[in-house]
């Protein structure tokens, strides 16, 4: 998943739906959206209101093979705010390569080509941070719940978020390393190559 590409497109995202729930850009309420749909507002409200937790990145540009839990493609992106520990990371990646947790953002994205898989693997690595499933055993639940939702069986992950989204600030900045001077020096010497090159 492009994390660059998702991370210019916010900006775009959060103006779009500060029209649709301005009280609640950071708990985002954005309709499922098709192949090369557009993000509009007006339908959006009327759709859905302002109580959806998450964002729907339409994304057929960015198309990408994935055989988990069955051949498919990824194309429909989504994401809520979520603080994954860090040293969890890996344990999301090892349960679905599609979703991806973002420190930087406080984001975790989940790309698949159905919301319903999205809600499904949100809800399974929210299970996985909270200690209350391994990893394994959340790979198998997705296979299940997954077979049950293709025969129109009762699925409970599919259907919707099964925990409340983190209130308030989630993103981590992390710490500067570079110290005054160091970055001092830096900026001088970018300013000698950058006059160098007129000469």
């Amino acid at each position: 998943m492009q994390l660059d590409a998702f991370s210019r497109r916010r900006a775009g995202r959060k103006r779009c739906l500060r029209s649709v729930a301005p009280e609640r850009v950071e708990i985002f309420a954005v309709a499922p959206v098709g192949r090369g749909s557009s993000l509009d507002p007006a339908a959006l409200a009327g759709r859905y209101g302002s109580d959806r937790r998450f964002a729907t990145i339409p994304s057929s540009a960015d198309e990408r093979e994935h055989k988990f839990p069955t051949p498919h493609t990824d194309y429909i992106s989504q994401f809520i705010d979520y603080p994954v520990p860090i040293e969890l990371f890996s344990e999301i990646a090892r349960f679905d390569g599609s979703v991806v947790p973002n420190r930087t953002t406080g984001e975790v994205f989940a790309s698949c080509d159905m919301e319903a898989m999205n809600f499904l693997s949100l809800n399974l690595m929210h299970d996985i941070v909270s200690g209350r499933t391994s990893v394994d055993e959340a790979r198998k639940r997705y296979t299940e719940e997954a077979s049950a939702y293709a025969m129109n069986r009762p699925a409970p992950y599919t259907e919707k978020l099964q925990f409340e989204p983190p209130q308030g600030e989630t993103a981590d900045p992390d710490e500067a390393m570079m110290a005054g001077s160091m970055m001092n020096q830096a900026v001088e010497k970018a300013k000698d190559v950058l006059g160098g090159d007129k000469d």
